[in-house]
């Protein structure tokens, strides 16, 4: 349940482009798909009010300014989060040894921890190989978090349209659905009928 001072930051504020979250893939039944449901609702309403304050999107800018505004979401939402800590974790040349690093986010319920390693695409045009290729990256960043980090490691996705050029914008948004098909969870941040903002957001549960 999503504390009550904090209601008001999920509430969607209506305009003629009110930006909300369609969930594209998912798994019923988990716990996942209940608290981000509502973790990634409460980005879109807090990116509708960046629209409607300032006709900006936060998702556009880079990687960290995403988690920013999705750890900010959390708070929104209910969740404990935090955005870019300093933690130990397995060194990527060999995995059995340690470095200092930094994890992406690291996310909270009363139930169940996640560790969240992101990467973020800003393009003017998008296809299935330069996505995958990120998955890809963020999953090899996930699996070097610690097990004793969170319950669970998640790779993260961030895609967004602020950048895409318009005359691809059917085919990129057609592009965003078939790559969701393959996630464990996605999500498109969007107004219906506009070209922006429009953000799709993709989570990969790393299990080894």
């Amino acid at each position: 349940m999503i504390p009550e001072q904090l209601v008001s930051l999920s509430e969607p504020i209506e305009t003629d482009r009110t930006i909300r979250a369609e969930m594209l893939q998912g798994h019923r039944g988990r716990i996942e798909n209940a608290l981000w449901g509502r973790w990634i609702e409460a980005a879109a309403h807090l990116t509708n009010r960046w629209w409607c304050d300032l006709e900006d999107d936060p998702f556009a800018y880079n990687e960290t300014a995403s988690v920013s505004h999705l750890c900010s979401a959390a708070t929104a939402s209910g969740l404990l989060g935090l955005a870019e800590y300093a933690s130990v974790k397995k060194w990527s040349g060999n995995r059995r040894y340690s470095a200092g690093g930094r994890c992406d986010l690291w996310l909270s319920d009363s139930s169940r921890s996640w560790a969240f390693e992101f990467k973020q695409l800003c393009c003017d045009r998008y296809n299935l190989g330069a996505l995958a290729a990120s998955m890809d990256a963020a999953r090899a960043c996930a699996r070097c978090v610690r097990e004793s980090e969170a319950d669970l490691r998640v790779a993260g996705l961030v895609a967004s349209m602020w950048w895409q050029d318009p005359a691809a914008l059917q085919s990129a948004r057609s592009t965003m659905r078939t790559f969701a098909r393959d996630r464990d969870y996605a999500w498109r941040i969007g107004a219906e009928g506009v070209e922006e903002p429009e953000t799709y957001v993709f989570f990969d549960i790393v299990c080894r």
